[in-house]
């Protein structure tokens, strides 16, 4: 609190963070707009694929995915240390001067609230910062979730057998005059 009443510049958070959600959930869902197909013209008759469309849209969301979860992971990690930080503002405010911690009831008359209103906004900061983490974590968790069942959907209708899974790089040959081992990446 400054000398005027109103919050310190250090106090107020700008939501920036809950802005980059939302762009990440717009280019997540126009990634799944755009990779579904699109109906072919009358005159024109292909064969169907075999694979449906959300079958496509997994391979290429998959990676989405997993880049929104780790976004929103690190979101949560670094909400999660701003909280612990201001927590800890707030215990050395406390400790300098103990009685400008003194609870009383609120308006509410269900809840208690800090007496000096510095003390409280330093409160209410860190209850905002662990309902952010907690939200990023949940939404990266989900994400997480996603891409796994992406991964999974991708495996089951895959066009074709990949090359080398399982992994076996070294590949043993004979043959009438030679005999060697291959190493393939």
């Amino acid at each position: 609190m400054t000398a005027e009443g109103g919050c310190s510049a250090s106090l107020i958070r700008t939501g920036t963070p809950q802005r980059w959600v939302a762009a990440w959930l717009v280019v997540l869902g126009g990634m799944s707009v755009a990779l579904a197909p699109t109906a072919a013209p009358a005159q024109t008759h292909q064969p169907p694929s075999g694979r449906p469309w959300f079958a496509t849209v997994s391979h290429y969301g998959r990676w989405a995915a997993l880049a929104a979860a780790g976004g929103l992971i690190g979101l949560a990690v670094t909400n999660h240390n701003s909280a612990n930080d201001t927590f800890d503002r707030l215990e050395g405010f406390c400790q300098g001067d103990p009685s400008r911690c003194a609870l009383r009831v609120a308006a509410d008359e269900r809840s208690s609230i800090y007496a000096d209103p510095e003390a409280e906004a330093m409160f209410q900061e860190y209850a905002q910062l662990r309902r952010r983490a907690r939200g990023y974590l949940l939404g990266g968790q989900l994400s997480l979730v996603a891409a796994g069942g992406m991964f999974v959907i991708d495996l089951i209708y895959r066009k074709q057998e990949p090359k080398n899974i399982p992994l076996t790089p070294l590949e043993l040959f004979t043959g009438p005059q030679e005999l060697g081992f291959r190493v393939r990446f």
